[in-house]
């Protein structure tokens, strides 16, 4: 089974215990926030139609122009007030990106309806491709990939960096291969720049 979705959204990472400090906030390289922060990182690099200009891992974020490493870039991105939008541009080899807080207003609560409604999709996808009709938790395990990155997380994570971070891509959902599955992935999300996911 194979579903593509073009949405607002972004990507999970799952890391070993530390802490680390950024500007504002100390977060643990293992918490929910920094974790959700740091798919929105990766759904950045994987929206550029051409991910391969990005070359540095480095990123500079509004209105700074200071270049910084996924880790205090994820600890900035994780500062911000949700629900945020960002956008990324690429600017000789590294990522700028711009983010700003979502209005509360009518149209805010559309996407917010529209992001729920999507929720429901990918677990419906999920329970669909489930061998021998498995349970879908929050902490059913899931594959993503974007930009030349894999991570693995939980499913609560995602849905979590859906309803908080407005991304403008697409993403389709495939069984597991191999490598996923033997780290108990139920299924692989693979992102891609809006309207041009592609399945592997």
């Amino acid at each position: 089974m194979k579903a593509v979705i073009a949405v607002v959204l972004a990507a999970s990472a799952i890391s070993c215990p530390a802490w680390e400090e950024g500007p504002g906030t100390m977060h643990q390289r293992d918490s929910a926030p920094l974790r959700q922060a740091r798919m929105a990182l990766i759904a950045l690099r994987a929206a550029k139609t051409v991910s391969s200009e990005v070359k540095e891992r480095q990123y500079a974020i509004h209105p700074s122009r200071r270049l910084v490493g996924d880790l205090e870039a994820a600890s900035l991105l994780a500062d911000y007030p949700k629900p945020v939008s960002c956008a990324s541009s690429v600017s000789d080899g590294y990522l700028s990106i711009n983010c700003r807080r979502v209005p509360s207003d009518n149209s805010a609560q559309l996407q917010e309806e529209v992001q729920e409604e999507l929720i429901l999709q990918i677990q419906q996808a999920l329970r669909a491709m489930s061998p021998n009709s498995q349970p879908i938790t929050g902490e059913s395990l899931v594959w993503i990939s974007g930009a030349g990155e894999s991570l693995l997380s939980p499913l609560r994570d995602l849905e979590t960096f859906l309803r908080d971070f407005r991304i403008a891509l697409s993403f389709s959902i495939v069984p597991p291969d191999d490598e996923a599955r033997a780290k108990g992935a139920i299924a692989a999300f693979t992102l891609g720049p809006p309207g041009r996911a592609e399945s592997p």
